[in-house]
Protein backbone atom coordinates (compact mmCIF):
# COMPACT_ATOMS: atom_id res chain seq x y z
CA UNK A 1 0.00 0.00 0.00
CA UNK A 2 1.34 3.43 -0.86
CA UNK A 3 0.37 4.80 2.57
CA UNK A 4 2.73 2.39 4.34
CA UNK A 5 5.62 2.96 1.92
CA UNK A 6 5.53 6.73 2.49
CA UNK A 7 6.51 8.75 5.55
CA UNK A 8 6.12 8.30 8.47
CA UNK A 9 6.26 4.50 7.97
CA UNK A 10 8.61 4.13 4.96
CA UNK A 11 8.18 0.35 4.91
CA UNK A 12 9.71 -1.95 2.34
CA UNK A 13 7.38 -4.16 0.26
CA UNK A 14 8.23 -7.23 2.34
CA UNK A 15 7.26 -5.42 5.54
CA UNK A 16 3.99 -4.28 3.98
CA UNK A 17 3.34 -7.89 2.98
CA UNK A 18 4.02 -9.01 6.53
CA UNK A 19 1.48 -6.50 7.83
CA UNK A 20 -1.20 -7.78 5.47
CA UNK A 21 -0.35 -11.34 6.51
CA UNK A 22 -0.96 -10.28 10.12
CA UNK A 23 -4.34 -8.96 9.06
CA UNK A 24 -5.27 -12.41 7.72
CA UNK A 25 -3.92 -14.09 10.86
CA UNK A 26 -6.17 -11.83 12.95
CA UNK A 27 -9.12 -12.68 10.71
CA UNK A 28 -8.52 -16.43 10.96
CA UNK A 29 -8.08 -16.41 14.74
CA UNK A 30 -11.14 -14.24 15.34
CA UNK A 31 -13.21 -16.36 12.93
CA UNK A 32 -12.66 -19.39 15.15
CA UNK A 33 -14.32 -17.64 18.09
CA UNK A 34 -16.79 -15.56 16.13
CA UNK A 35 -19.57 -18.14 15.75
CA UNK A 36 -19.74 -19.14 19.43
CA UNK A 37 -19.43 -15.47 20.40
CA UNK A 38 -22.45 -14.55 18.26
CA UNK A 39 -24.53 -17.23 19.98
CA UNK A 40 -23.46 -15.98 23.39
CA UNK A 41 -23.76 -12.18 23.05
CA UNK A 42 -26.11 -11.85 20.09
CA UNK A 43 -25.61 -10.78 16.51
CA UNK A 44 -26.19 -7.05 16.90
CA UNK A 45 -23.83 -6.69 19.86
CA UNK A 46 -21.16 -8.66 18.05
CA UNK A 47 -21.56 -6.57 14.90
CA UNK A 48 -21.16 -3.39 16.96
CA UNK A 49 -18.08 -4.81 18.72
CA UNK A 50 -16.50 -5.65 15.37
CA UNK A 51 -17.14 -2.18 14.00
CA UNK A 52 -15.65 -0.59 17.14
CA UNK A 53 -12.62 -2.85 16.82
CA UNK A 54 -12.19 -1.72 13.21
CA UNK A 55 -12.54 1.94 14.20
CA UNK A 56 -9.85 1.58 16.86
CA UNK A 57 -7.58 -0.25 14.44
CA UNK A 58 -7.83 2.47 11.80
CA UNK A 59 -7.12 5.13 14.43
CA UNK A 60 -4.00 3.23 15.48
CA UNK A 61 -2.87 2.79 11.89
CA UNK A 62 -3.24 6.56 11.43
CA UNK A 63 -1.34 8.66 12.12
CA UNK A 64 -4.37 10.19 13.77
CA UNK A 65 -4.67 13.70 15.18
CA UNK A 66 -6.95 12.13 17.80
CA UNK A 67 -4.02 10.14 19.21
CA UNK A 68 -1.06 12.54 19.03
CA UNK A 69 0.95 10.67 21.67
CA UNK A 70 1.21 7.57 19.48
CA UNK A 71 4.07 7.75 17.02
CA UNK A 72 3.72 5.63 13.89
CA UNK A 73 5.87 2.51 14.10
CA UNK A 74 5.97 -0.99 12.72
CA UNK A 75 4.74 -2.58 16.01
CA UNK A 76 1.83 -0.14 16.15
CA UNK A 77 0.98 -0.85 12.51
CA UNK A 78 1.22 -4.60 13.20
CA UNK A 79 -1.19 -4.28 16.13
CA UNK A 80 -3.56 -2.23 13.97
CA UNK A 81 -3.48 -4.79 11.17
CA UNK A 82 -4.19 -7.66 13.59
CA UNK A 83 -7.15 -5.67 14.90
CA UNK A 84 -8.36 -4.94 11.36
CA UNK A 85 -8.42 -8.65 10.63
CA UNK A 86 -10.07 -9.54 13.92
CA UNK A 87 -12.60 -6.72 13.70
CA UNK A 88 -13.52 -7.73 10.18
CA UNK A 89 -14.16 -11.32 11.22
CA UNK A 90 -16.11 -10.29 14.31
CA UNK A 91 -18.28 -7.88 12.32
CA UNK A 92 -18.78 -10.13 9.28
CA UNK A 93 -20.05 -13.28 11.00
CA UNK A 94 -23.31 -11.87 12.40
CA UNK A 95 -24.21 -10.13 9.14
CA UNK A 96 -25.12 -13.51 7.62
CA UNK A 97 -27.52 -14.33 10.45
CA UNK A 98 -29.03 -10.85 10.38
CA UNK A 99 -29.46 -11.00 6.60
CA UNK A 100 -31.14 -14.40 6.74
CA UNK A 101 -33.49 -13.26 9.51
CA UNK A 102 -34.41 -10.16 7.50
CA UNK A 103 -35.19 -12.33 4.46
CA UNK A 104 -37.24 -14.72 6.56
CA UNK A 105 -39.22 -11.81 8.02
CA UNK A 106 -40.10 -10.76 4.47
CA UNK A 107 -41.32 -14.22 3.53
CA UNK A 108 -38.24 -15.33 1.57
CA UNK A 109 -37.36 -18.98 2.16
CA UNK A 110 -34.14 -19.39 4.12
CA UNK A 111 -32.70 -21.91 1.65
CA UNK A 112 -33.26 -19.45 -1.23
CA UNK A 113 -31.78 -16.57 0.74
CA UNK A 114 -28.74 -18.55 1.88
CA UNK A 115 -28.07 -19.68 -1.69
CA UNK A 116 -28.20 -16.06 -2.84
CA UNK A 117 -25.93 -14.91 -0.01
CA UNK A 118 -23.46 -17.68 -0.81
CA UNK A 119 -23.43 -16.67 -4.46
CA UNK A 120 -22.56 -13.03 -3.71
CA UNK A 121 -19.97 -13.78 -1.06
Amino acid sequence: QPHLAQPPYRLQPTSVGALFTLSMVGYILASLASGPLARRVGDVKQLCAGVWCLALAYLLLGPSPLLPALRPSFPLAATAMLLIGAGGAIAYTPTNNLSLRACEARGIAVNEASAALTAIV
